[in-house]
């Protein structure tokens, strides 16, 4: 996904915003606050940033981007459910926030549906499987055997547990019979570093932030997690391509 997607995202996002203040013709009076329950420099972060520009032009009032990193989320939603239910908090939550991390984790400090209310979906997310250059695979296909040869020893880095990241992990565990060992962080870009640095060998990324890590040689690309090819990587292989039958996984993105 490219810069102008997010852009096309920030413009739905702030249709629904502006007809939603639209009671309120004061509104807003002050900054408003945009918790991002996560690392700078990652995709959400990048979402987030590029909506914030463009609700501060709309609104004549500064959006203010606040990472809230930690505990695959938690933290940050923690943050914003605490918060004022005003209107000057919003929050870029995401499937791992609002779905799988609470279904995985029941106690985790928040309730997805009781305190939060919705506003707008504004992403669809494929996400690819990248690793370090140093790794003997060059496809999926090639890494399933390798870990197959070398159960428990090949790593993955996620956001945190019970994220999407860490469920694309297991699945791929789950449907290809292997055994990757999981390694949570407190955020998608801490994890894409250590991949980088080659302290653990595999990260599932976005497109739009890994990009200039691969046309840099710094990680390479096995897959993608969905159904079909994109226009974007044409050349990489889906995991239903490389011998993963149903295996498709999309994040989403919205703001409550």
């Amino acid at each position: 996904m490219k810069l102008s997607t997010h852009v096309f995202a920030a413009i739905t996002m702030i249709s629904a915003l502006t007809h939603a203040a639209a009671f309120a013709q004061t509104y807003p009076a002050r900054p408003v606050r945009f918790i991002v329950p996560s690392a700078a420099g990652g995709s959400a972060d990048l979402i987030a940033r590029t909506l914030s520009q463009k609700l501060t032009e709309r609104w004549g009032q500064q959006v203010i981007v606040d990472n809230r990193a930690g505990a695959g989320g938690a933290i940050g939603m923690q943050v914003a459910a605490k918060a004022s239910p005003d209107g000057y908090t919003i929050l870029l939550a995401g499937s791992s926030h609002l779905a799988t991390g609470p279904a995985m984790t029941p106690d985790m400090g928040y309730d997805p549906i009781k305190d939060f209310a919705p506003v707008t979906l504004v992403a669809l997310l494929p996400n690819i499987l990248l690793a370090h250059p140093s790794v003997p695979a060059q496809s999926v296909r090639e890494l399933i055997a390798l870990v197959k040869s070398k159960p428990d020893q090949i790593t993955y880095g996620t956001p945190g547990i019970g994220t999407t990241s860490h469920i694309m992990g297991e699945l791929l565990n789950q449907s290809a019979g292997i055994r990757l060992v999981h390694v949570p962080y407190k955020g998608g870009s801490l994890s894409v570093a250590d991949a980088i640095s080659g302290n653990i060998q595999l990260v599932f990324g976005s497109i739009s932030t890994s990009l200039p890590m691969i046309k840099a040689g710094k990680l390479k690309v096995l897959g993608i997690t969905t159904a079909k090819r994109i226009p974007t990587l044409p050349e990489v292989p889906t995991f239903i391509e490389s011998g993963v039958p149903g295996y498709e996984v999309l994040q989403w993105q919205g703001v409550v």
